[in-house]
């Protein structure tokens, strides 16, 4: 049985359209300062949310992380001459990464691999978050939620990123359009 979406930041449970804003924005943000020759530092550009220690006393969900860091995107867009271009789902200049933070194992390999594009956790850079989502999925052993993160890896980055992904033991990176999730299938639907 196919994994349902049971939740997710932006609301997507009934329309992909505010996604599509949200990725739009990341793709504008991230285009225009992914630098290759810095995998570690272009993309880290907003302010730091991943202090979870901090966070989790503030008891802010990873949901909340990628909801704070949108805002922050949002404002500092919004206050800059940097255009977002509309965006149709299959015709990105990167790629959609889904990083499943429950399931990582902190083994530093993706991160050497990508010269620190990922951290040590498998974490891809926090400017390239695009949402959070529940998936349930149905087991032999019963009912599972299973949290995905959705990143956008602009182009410049793909090379890494996919070197990163193969070697990750633990699976916890995954192309979007590879992975078994409730919101792959949704995307696959609405690509010709």
């Amino acid at each position: 049985m196919s994994p349902r979406l049971i939740s997710s930041k932006p609301d997507c449970t009934s329309s992909l359209e505010r996604l599509r804003t949200e990725l739009a924005q990341t793709v504008a943000w991230c285009e225009a300062r992914a630098r290759d020759q810095a995998p570690r530092e272009s993309l880290r550009g907003l302010p730091d949310p991943v202090d979870i220690e901090a966070w989790g006393r503030l008891g802010l969900s990873p949901a909340n992380l990628v909801w704070a860091t949108q805002g922050v995107r949002y404002k500092t867009l919004k206050g800059s001459r940097l255009e977002v271009p509309a965006i149709e789902w299959g015709t990105l200049p990167g790629r959609l990464l889904v990083f499943f933070p429950d399931e990582e194992a902190a083994d530093g390999g993706a991160e050497a691999q990508t010269g620190g594009y990922f951290d040590v956790h498998n974490t891809p850079p926090w400017d390239t978050w695009v949402g959070y989502f529940d998936d349930l999925h149905e087991t032999p052993t019963g009912p599972m939620i299973r949290s995905y993160l959705l990143a956008y890896v602009p182009a410049v980055f793909v090379p890494h990123v996919g070197r990163g992904i193969s070697v990750d033991p633990e699976e916890c990176i995954q192309w979007l359009e590879d992975s078994d999730t409730a919101l792959a299938t949704l995307v696959k639907q609405l690509v010709p």
